[in-house]
């Protein structure tokens, strides 16, 4: 009997250890991660993983400049919260019942070399071939080429504020206002048709539009970083 209830405590300790340590590990691999994908970093204030609920609340992120830039994050979400499918995720499956994404601000910044700082998020982007290792189980190898599926039942997004500041603001910041509240989009079925979502409802337009479209002018360097980065998420 007294085996029977130690095994049980030693189980209660493992479970209450996790609990309280399974966010901690999700946050630091998601910032480790998006830093070795990108040349630059992610912080994350605080993030809530609830298995019962299916669901994942993330909370204060912030994604910072790249080398060159200034220390102003260059994007600031307030929340990001998701309800998640949890049978299939093993099977490279994504499908999120609900994605709910507060962001605060978009900060655009161009160096002296005309360089913008979101073409980061085209880095490391480029499609890889996956080359099978003779040693690797063949189910392994399977589920690893497998391509993954992607669904999204109902997006919500808010956003409040992009910015610019570089060559073109003299020296100033340029701020479009957008107050985007809990516009809805539904059936997403692609990791570019939510590119496509946020970049179009993220005030960069409004910005582009403020300028002309001559040759070597902001507008025209905006749109084609705008393409650039739809180009790099496409399938």
């Amino acid at each position: 009997m007294k085996k029977i209830f130690k095994r049980l405590f030693i189980l209660v300790i493992i479970v209450f250890i996790f609990s309280i340590t399974k966010d901690l590990l999700i946050k630091t691999a998601i910032e480790k991660g998006f830093q070795s994908a990108a040349d630059t970093t992610i912080t994350i204030g605080s993030l809530n993983l609830n298995i019962l609920q299916s669901t994942l609340t993330l909370r204060n992120i912030a994604i910072h400049n790249p080398p060159g830039f200034s220390k102003v994050p260059m994007l600031e979400v307030s929340s990001a919260r998701a309800t998640y499918v949890l049978k299939g995720l093993l099977d490279r499956n994504i499908h999120l019942k609900t994605l709910k994404l507060d962001i605060k601000a978009l900060n655009i910044e161009q160096n002296p070399d005309k360089k913008m700082n979101i073409v980061i998020l085209t880095k490391n982007h480029e499609p890889q071939k996956n080359q099978p290792d003779k040693k690797q189980n063949p189910q392994a190898v399977s589920l690893k080429n497998k391509k993954i599926s992607f669904l999204i039942d109902e997006f919500i997004l808010s956003f409040d504020e992009a910015s610019y500041s570089g060559p073109y603001a003299a020296g100033s910041k340029i701020i479009a206002k957008i107050r985007l509240q809990n516009k809805r989009f539904t059936n997403i079925k692609s990791e570019k048709e939510l590119i496509d979502i946020i970049m179009n409802n993220s005030g960069i337009a409004q910005i582009r539009d403020l300028f002309s479209d001559e040759p070597g002018s902001l507008r025209k360097n905006i749109e084609d970083t705008i393409k650039s980065i739809k180009e790099a998420f496409k399938k």
